[in-house]
């Protein structure tokens, strides 16, 4: 399928007003053509028939919300960024998978999206990158363990998807702005106790997110 064709399908196709029954039949066709135009892109273009595969899922979404199936005061879509969806599916996934390798062609998966179209899309919608959202939220499931658990930060490094504990100073740090040890230290834990020297060598860290 090429550029203009695509374009306008998309542009067609909306969510259908009128009686119940017309309505269903209506948007059922919409979703129909969507999908069946979507699978036949990717053949050629991947990127394209993903953005079209989104469009049938947001129709269907629509008619969710017109249905009462999904709570009307869901965060409105910002223009050319993900359905609110698209963010719940993977802010979940990220949570669920922070503990391994989360990577952006993963998540632009779980959206249905293709991986350039998703960046875009998802900086948009909540104002960082994939990688620095999910860096923040190995951070802050760092910070519950370093509160709640007295385990090494070595081992906290690990649970929640960094190379080792100098990868988790050198995030932490940026988003914190303090080391590891010394905001564990300043909230009376103990769990910093045997924690090797190499806090203070943020330079010392490895990547382990692709993307």
């Amino acid at each position: 399928m090429n550029a203009p064709v695509a374009s306008d399908l998309l542009q067609s196709a909306t969510l259908p007003l009128g009686g119940q029954d017309r309505d269903a039949a209506a948007m059922a066709d919409v979703v129909a053509r969507l999908l069946r135009a979507g699978l036949k892109a990717l053949i050629t273009d991947r990127e394209a028939g993903a953005e079209i595969i989104a469009k049938a899922c947001a129709v269907l979404e629509a008619s969710a919300v017109a249905d009462g199936a999904i709570d009307r005061a869901a965060p409105a879509t910002v223009s050319g960024g993900l359905t609110p969806w698209q963010i719940q599916r993977i802010k979940g996934h990220v949570e669920d998978n922070l503990g391994g390798s989360v990577t952006v062609t993963e998540l632009a998966s779980v959206a249905h999206l293709g991986p350039s179209h998703f960046r875009r899309a998802f900086k948009k919608s909540l104002g960082v990158s994939p990688h620095a959202f999910i860096v923040e939220r190995r951070v802050r499931r760092a910070q519950q363990l370093m509160l709640g658990t007295d385990q090494p930060l070595s081992e906290i490094a690990l649970q929640v998807g960094f190379a080792d504990q100098a990868h988790l100073t050198t995030r932490f740090h940026r988003v914190v702005g303090k080391t590891p040890g010394a905001w564990r230290r300043e909230r009376g834990c103990a769990g910093d106790r045997r924690q090797p020297s190499n806090e203070n060598r943020p330079d010392a860290a490895s990547p382990a997110l692709a993307g």
